[in-house]
């Protein structure tokens, strides 16, 4: 990567500052970045499992960044858990080697967009702190504070980076942590998940990885990339890796296994806290795509061959009626010849799978198909 494209990202997105401990030299070569909001609670068994696993990785430079943070409106009682926790950080009473704090509870600093935000301010921090030189081999990790992680966390991920050097950021393989109170629910949310990674692999599409917080990790190049985390109250993971997929490439890496808590939360709009709970007290059942879904989904995406995608037209006449009318719905025609351009013939594919067919059109297909056909 250039430097004076991570020069000029820096430059647009400049850092909000911080409280840094550390205790080496020179350059990081991982950043986790940790949002947290009424935290306390969790935080020993958090940086308990954290620590162990950053003493594993001998040969890395790890600095972890917790962005402990709320908005101006959040609860009382959230705001002094962030103060505690706060207090706690600064003593580094964690014994976390390197440690960023960024305040953003205190008057003044409280965030306006939620979660995506805090990610944002993190990573965009720590990008200050890697090798410029060395901003492909530099990888920042994406945690939430409920997460438990292996000990050999850090060198899988080094491992996935260098099994597939021309992609950008690697997804891990999800397990909730077991809860007595609803495990029936972490049971149908899981399969629910799984089903649809495995069913968008099926279809050979670029998309085929879960979209959790706690679950990827993404060159320092590639985030620039990307254009950066997405201040999104929620949602802020899917919308940033689909971004990754189509600036450069993202890879579903099961080797590593991350295990967030099955925890109700209620400071998200949508997400698996949320799942959870509509599943436990209001009985809503996320239910597997079919696979007759998934069959329509790979029909699509294998018809998109350079010789078919010269005309919206013939392309539409390659695909069956039921899809068909998903695509004139949302106006592929329209926008098809908008995307392509003077586009040479060999890159329609790609642009098909990357600028319009992406993972959200993907998801609302898949839905459609349902709607009107089960």
């Amino acid at each position: 990567m250039k430097l004076f494209d991570i020069q000029k990202y820096i430059r647009k997105n400049p850092s909000a500052g911080c409280e840094l401990i550390r205790s080496c030299d020179g350059f990081f070569t991982f950043a986790v970045v940790v949002p947290m909001l009424n935290e306390n609670d969790n935080a020993e068994s958090f940086f308990s499992n954290l620590l162990q696993a950053i003493t594993t990785a001998e040969d890395e430079k790890i600095l972890v960044a917790a962005v402990v943070n709320c908005h101006k409106n959040s609860p009382e009682e959230y705001k002094k858990d962030n103060f505690l926790l706060l207090e706690r950080l600064r003593k580094n009473e964690f014994k976390i080697p390197n440690l960023a704090i960024f305040d953003h509870t205190s008057d003044g600093k409280t965030l306006k967009n939620g979660v995506g935000e805090a990610r944002k301010i993190g990573m965009d921090h720590v990008l200050n702190l890697f090798d410029f030189k060395d901003f492909e081999n530099s990888v920042i990790c994406s945690l939430d504070a409920d997460t438990i992680i292996s000990n050999d966390y850090f060198s899988r991920i080094r491992q996935g980076m260098n099994q597939n050097k021309s992609c950008g950021a690697l997804t891990f393989n999800v397990k909730h942590q077991l809860d007595a109170i609803n495990p029936e629910a972490i049971k149908q949310y899981e399969e629910y998940m799984q089903s649809y990674r495995t069913g968008l692999e099926y279809a050979n599409s670029p998309y085929a990885f879960f979209t959790v917080g706690s679950a990827f990790a993404v060159r320092a190049s590639a985030y620039i990339y990307a254009g950066g985390m997405r201040k999104l109250k929620a949602g802020e993971d899917f919308y940033f890796l689909q971004s990754a997929v189509k600036s450069s490439g993202v890879k579903h890496f099961p080797q590593v296994t991350v295990q967030p808590s099955a925890r109700f939360s209620p400071r998200v709009p949508f997400g698996t806290g949320t799942a959870l709970q509509a599943i436990t007290e209001n009985a809503k059942e996320f239910i597997p795509f079919p696979q007759f879904a998934f069959e329509a989904l790979k029909n699509v995406i294998s018809a998109a061959e350079e010789d078919k995608l010269i005309s919206p037209q013939k392309y539409l006449e390659s695909i069956s009626p039921e899809s068909r009318a998903f695509f004139k719905q949302h106006n592929f025609e329209t926008d098809w010849q908008k995307v392509t351009g003077n586009m040479p013939q060999k890159q329609l594919p790609s642009a098909f799978l990357l600028h319009w067919f992406d993972g959200l059109k993907t998801l609302q297909f898949l839905k459609y198909m349902v709607s009107k056909y089960c």
